[in-house]
Protein backbone atom coordinates (compact mmCIF):
# COMPACT_ATOMS: atom_id res chain seq x y z
CA UNK A 1 0.00 0.00 0.00
CA UNK A 2 1.25 3.68 -1.18
CA UNK A 3 1.40 6.04 1.54
CA UNK A 4 0.88 9.62 0.78
CA UNK A 5 3.15 12.41 2.54
CA UNK A 6 1.08 15.34 3.69
CA UNK A 7 1.33 18.55 1.62
CA UNK A 8 2.87 20.54 4.32
CA UNK A 9 5.94 18.69 4.40
CA UNK A 10 6.40 18.97 0.40
CA UNK A 11 5.23 22.40 0.06
CA UNK A 12 8.35 23.77 1.87
CA UNK A 13 10.77 21.76 -0.02
CA UNK A 14 9.37 22.05 -3.92
CA UNK A 15 9.70 26.33 -2.40
CA UNK A 16 13.33 25.59 -1.28
CA UNK A 17 14.16 23.73 -4.52
CA UNK A 18 12.31 26.74 -6.89
CA UNK A 19 14.32 29.36 -5.07
CA UNK A 20 17.19 28.12 -5.26
CA UNK A 21 17.29 27.07 -8.72
CA UNK A 22 16.50 31.02 -9.27
CA UNK A 23 18.95 32.15 -7.58
CA UNK A 24 21.48 30.04 -9.71
CA UNK A 25 19.69 30.75 -12.76
CA UNK A 26 20.06 35.04 -12.78
CA UNK A 27 22.88 36.56 -14.00
CA UNK A 28 23.78 40.02 -13.21
CA UNK A 29 24.06 42.09 -16.53
CA UNK A 30 24.96 45.07 -17.42
CA UNK A 31 26.99 45.71 -14.23
CA UNK A 32 30.47 47.03 -14.96
CA UNK A 33 33.03 44.92 -13.56
CA UNK A 34 35.87 46.85 -11.88
CA UNK A 35 38.35 46.76 -14.29
CA UNK A 36 37.36 48.83 -17.84
CA UNK A 37 37.11 46.50 -20.89
CA UNK A 38 38.79 47.62 -23.79
CA UNK A 39 35.45 48.33 -25.57
CA UNK A 40 35.07 51.23 -22.80
CA UNK A 41 38.73 52.20 -23.85
CA UNK A 42 37.80 52.24 -27.62
CA UNK A 43 34.26 54.23 -27.24
CA UNK A 44 35.98 57.46 -27.51
CA UNK A 45 37.59 56.27 -30.38
CA UNK A 46 34.69 55.39 -31.96
CA UNK A 47 32.17 58.59 -30.57
CA UNK A 48 31.84 60.50 -34.09
CA UNK A 49 30.66 57.03 -35.82
CA UNK A 50 27.36 56.64 -33.44
CA UNK A 51 24.31 58.50 -34.36
CA UNK A 52 23.13 61.52 -33.09
CA UNK A 53 20.43 60.70 -30.21
CA UNK A 54 16.92 61.17 -31.37
CA UNK A 55 14.75 63.57 -29.34
CA UNK A 56 11.12 62.57 -28.97
CA UNK A 57 10.06 66.63 -28.62
CA UNK A 58 8.66 68.24 -31.77
CA UNK A 59 10.66 70.72 -32.93
CA UNK A 60 8.52 73.96 -33.34
CA UNK A 61 7.21 74.94 -36.43
CA UNK A 62 6.07 78.13 -37.46
CA UNK A 63 2.40 78.53 -38.03
CA UNK A 64 1.61 78.85 -41.45
CA UNK A 65 -0.50 82.15 -42.12
CA UNK A 66 -4.53 81.64 -42.85
CA UNK A 67 -5.64 84.49 -45.49
CA UNK A 68 -9.30 85.03 -44.43
CA UNK A 69 -9.76 86.83 -47.93
CA UNK A 70 -11.29 84.91 -49.32
CA UNK A 71 -13.64 83.36 -46.95
CA UNK A 72 -17.49 84.44 -46.07
CA UNK A 73 -17.91 86.40 -42.86
CA UNK A 74 -20.19 84.36 -40.68
CA UNK A 75 -21.10 87.24 -38.51
CA UNK A 76 -22.30 89.39 -41.66
CA UNK A 77 -25.99 90.01 -41.96
CA UNK A 78 -27.30 88.76 -45.07
CA UNK A 79 -29.56 91.47 -46.05
CA UNK A 80 -27.50 94.44 -45.59
CA UNK A 81 -28.70 98.28 -45.29
CA UNK A 82 -28.47 100.16 -48.02
CA UNK A 83 -27.17 104.23 -47.09
CA UNK A 84 -29.19 107.02 -48.64
CA UNK A 85 -27.94 110.53 -48.79
CA UNK A 86 -30.61 112.79 -49.02
CA UNK A 87 -30.78 116.39 -50.13
CA UNK A 88 -29.69 117.82 -46.87
CA UNK A 89 -26.83 115.84 -47.14
CA UNK A 90 -27.06 113.62 -44.12
CA UNK A 91 -27.14 109.80 -44.69
CA UNK A 92 -29.39 107.47 -42.89
CA UNK A 93 -29.58 104.04 -43.07
CA UNK A 94 -32.82 102.25 -44.64
CA UNK A 95 -33.77 97.98 -44.09
CA UNK A 96 -34.89 96.05 -47.05
CA UNK A 97 -38.43 95.82 -46.91
CA UNK A 98 -37.86 92.44 -46.59
CA UNK A 99 -35.77 91.16 -44.30
CA UNK A 100 -36.88 87.19 -44.94
CA UNK A 101 -38.54 84.80 -46.71
CA UNK A 102 -40.26 83.43 -43.91
CA UNK A 103 -44.08 82.45 -44.21
CA UNK A 104 -44.87 83.96 -41.23
CA UNK A 105 -44.10 87.44 -42.80
CA UNK A 106 -45.49 86.27 -46.03
CA UNK A 107 -48.85 87.78 -44.81
CA UNK A 108 -50.63 90.59 -43.55
CA UNK A 109 -51.21 90.64 -39.74
CA UNK A 110 -55.40 90.59 -39.82
CA UNK A 111 -55.17 87.32 -42.03
CA UNK A 112 -53.52 85.41 -39.45
CA UNK A 113 -56.37 83.28 -37.02
CA UNK A 114 -55.54 82.87 -33.38
CA UNK A 115 -56.52 79.25 -31.92
CA UNK A 116 -54.31 79.38 -28.67
CA UNK A 117 -53.04 81.76 -26.08
CA UNK A 118 -50.66 79.79 -23.10
CA UNK A 119 -50.43 81.99 -20.05
CA UNK A 120 -49.38 81.77 -16.55
CA UNK A 121 -45.69 80.12 -17.71
CA UNK A 122 -42.78 82.32 -17.49
CA UNK A 123 -43.49 83.91 -20.14
CA UNK A 124 -46.75 84.16 -22.28
CA UNK A 125 -47.28 82.26 -25.96
CA UNK A 126 -49.66 81.76 -28.32
CA UNK A 127 -50.70 79.29 -31.43
CA UNK A 128 -51.93 81.51 -34.35
CA UNK A 129 -52.59 79.84 -37.78
CA UNK A 130 -51.85 81.63 -41.62
CA UNK A 131 -54.39 81.52 -44.20
CA UNK A 132 -52.57 78.34 -45.66
CA UNK A 133 -53.56 76.45 -42.69
CA UNK A 134 -49.78 76.57 -41.10
CA UNK A 135 -49.60 76.92 -37.14
CA UNK A 136 -46.73 79.37 -35.38
CA UNK A 137 -46.28 79.68 -31.64
CA UNK A 138 -45.24 83.48 -30.87
CA UNK A 139 -44.30 84.89 -27.98
CA UNK A 140 -43.53 88.91 -27.18
CA UNK A 141 -40.74 90.40 -29.71
CA UNK A 142 -41.32 88.01 -32.31
CA UNK A 143 -41.83 89.50 -35.54
CA UNK A 144 -45.15 88.81 -37.45
CA UNK A 145 -46.65 90.11 -40.85
CA UNK A 146 -45.63 91.72 -44.20
CA UNK A 147 -44.68 94.60 -42.55
CA UNK A 148 -43.09 92.88 -39.38
CA UNK A 149 -45.14 93.88 -36.99
CA UNK A 150 -43.77 93.16 -33.38
CA UNK A 151 -45.76 90.94 -30.85
CA UNK A 152 -45.67 93.34 -27.91
CA UNK A 153 -48.50 91.59 -25.37
CA UNK A 154 -49.73 88.23 -24.82
CA UNK A 155 -53.24 88.74 -23.14
CA UNK A 156 -55.34 85.68 -21.99
CA UNK A 157 -57.74 86.88 -24.49
CA UNK A 158 -55.90 88.79 -27.32
CA UNK A 159 -52.83 89.42 -28.81
CA UNK A 160 -51.08 93.30 -29.75
CA UNK A 161 -49.39 93.71 -32.63
CA UNK A 162 -47.48 96.83 -33.57
CA UNK A 163 -46.54 97.28 -37.11
CA UNK A 164 -44.12 100.26 -37.65
CA UNK A 165 -44.05 101.17 -41.52
CA UNK A 166 -43.78 104.51 -44.16
CA UNK A 167 -46.57 105.69 -45.75
CA UNK A 168 -46.95 107.02 -49.19
CA UNK A 169 -45.49 110.27 -47.88
CA UNK A 170 -42.61 109.03 -46.53
CA UNK A 171 -43.71 109.56 -42.85
CA UNK A 172 -43.10 106.86 -40.09
CA UNK A 173 -46.69 105.40 -38.35
CA UNK A 174 -47.45 102.92 -36.17
CA UNK A 175 -50.38 100.87 -36.20
CA UNK A 176 -52.03 98.44 -33.53
CA UNK A 177 -53.37 95.38 -34.56
CA UNK A 178 -55.30 93.29 -31.79
CA UNK A 179 -55.74 89.38 -32.55
CA UNK A 180 -58.74 87.41 -30.70
CA UNK A 181 -59.60 84.46 -30.05
CA UNK A 182 -62.80 83.14 -31.56
CA UNK A 183 -65.02 83.13 -28.54
CA UNK A 184 -63.86 86.21 -28.07
CA UNK A 185 -64.08 87.74 -30.90
CA UNK A 186 -67.87 86.87 -31.45
CA UNK A 187 -68.63 88.90 -27.91
CA UNK A 188 -67.01 91.59 -29.79
CA UNK A 189 -69.00 91.95 -32.75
Amino acid sequence: MITRTPLYRILPVVLFVALFFAVLGCKIEGVPSQQPSQKAVEAPKNALQLQKQVSSARTPVAPTPINFAKKKDPFRPFVLPTTVVSKAGTTSTIRSKKLSNLPIHSFDVSQFKVNGIITGLRENRALIVDPNGKAYVIKVGMTVGVNEGRVTRINPASIEITEQFSDDRGNKRKQVVKLYLPKIQEKIK
